[in-house]
């Protein structure tokens, strides 16, 4: 089994082209799956923002919170829910 290796001449502009290419695409690559993980993990909704995302008033948000549909988040003193538990309560209705 016969090997060859064929060099090609690059220009030092050549290979620093490439290489800020290659680097460009992978820190898109990484923003891209950064703010993905972040968009499902970290999107935290206020009570307010949570009914309005809902549709609903506080008498049925407090109702489905009660019922444990709805399960609360804190951070603290606040109280957030998750967009994405929110997201699977509307799923489940339809």
């Amino acid at each position: 089994m016969n090997e060859s290796i064929l060099f090609v001449p690059y220009t030092p502009a050549e290979i620093k082209g490439f290489l800020k290419e290659v680097m460009q695409e992978t820190l898109i690559k990484a923003n891209e799956n950064e703010c993905t993980a972040k968009g499902l993990i970290y999107e935290r909704l206020t009570r307010k923002e949570a009914m309005k995302f809902l549709r609903v008033g506080s008498s049925k948000f407090n109702e489905l919170r009660r019922k444990g549909l709805l399960k609360p988040q804190r951070a603290g003193n606040r109280t957030y829910f998750s967009k994405e538990e929110l997201v699977a309560y509307c799923e489940n209705l339809k």
